[in-house]
């Protein structure tokens, strides 16, 4: 899968908790119920979630022979 792509799919799975996160807590801290320190400690969370998916999507499944046309599974041979 190419680089591109795998990066759009990590950072569209972060984002629709990313938004909602950050509106909710700045709320929240603004009205003193939580500190300062917990909004830079979700934004780190899911950075680092979309790293995690980011090279999960890299690997290839087991069992997976890489070509240079694509990839060749084990009932794919012929």
């Amino acid at each position: 899968m190419p680089r591109a792509v795998r990066l759009r799919i990590a950072l569209s799975a972060a984002l629709p908790t990313l938004v909602p996160a950050l509106v909710i807590l700045s709320a929240l801290t603004i009205a003193g119920l939580v500190s300062w320190t917990l909004v830079p400690s979700v934004v780190v969370a899911l950075a680092v979630h979309s790293l995690i998916t980011f090279v999960h999507l890299g690997r290839l499944p087991a069992g997976t022979v890489a070509t240079i046309g694509g990839t060749v599974g084990p009932g794919d041979r012929s």
